[in-house]
């Protein structure tokens, strides 16, 4: 039996919340920020937020998710797209989304980020590999390249996002040693 009530998916009154707390990180320490405040910025009960998130960690995570869920729909309906074009997307993305990483290290979630931020890539990489390595291997792969790609992102973003998304791209794949050829 689930004794935990079904969480809320009002995609309003989440954008409500995650711009609430932004509001409130902008003024003070994510660990000062209390989940009634929260939820005054955004004109709602403490019920009303409970019934959509669980604590305040959770809005900023479940944005991340949602906005990496949207990249990866983005990525299967363009199949055809080189590498070069898939760290573009990811590039530009991120670029939009900097504030996200920033309020991430400031709540100090990035170690948690950093094992869906894997798991992204994993998903990505499913549907974007050229070739298929041993379970064993792919693991390792991944882990390699999710590494990189997360720690080059954080340095652009702590550089102030200076070169282009496409100069990252480039970048990226030089760095990774991959070619530009399509993902097929």
């Amino acid at each position: 039996m689930n004794t935990h009530p079904q969480k809320t998916e009002n995609p309003l009154l989440k954008e409500c919340l995650f711009t609430a707390l932004i509001r409130l990180m902008d003024q003070k320490d994510f660990k000062d920020i209390k989940i009634s405040e929260i939820a005054q910025k955004a004109g709602v009960s403490r019920m009303t937020y409970y019934r959509t998130y669980d604590s305040k960690e959770d809005i900023l995570i479940q944005y991340f998710e949602e906005q990496s869920q949207n990249m990866l729909l983005t990525l299967k309906a363009n199949p055809d797209s080189t590498v070069y074009e898939v760290f573009c997307l990811f590039f530009t993305f991120f670029k939009k989304e900097a504030h996200l990483m920033e309020y991430l290290y400031k709540a100090g979630l990035l170690q948690e980020v950093i094992q869906r931020f894997a798991s992204f890539v994993s998903s990505a990489y499913d549907k974007t590999a050229t070739h298929m390595l041993a379970a064993n291997q792919k693991s390792y792969e991944v882990t390699f390249i999710s590494g990189g790609l997360f720690f080059l992102l954080l340095h652009w973003i702590e550089r102030g996002l200076i070169e282009t998304p496409e100069e990252m791209a480039k970048m990226a794949m030089r760095l990774l040693q991959v070619s530009s050829d399509p993902l097929k």
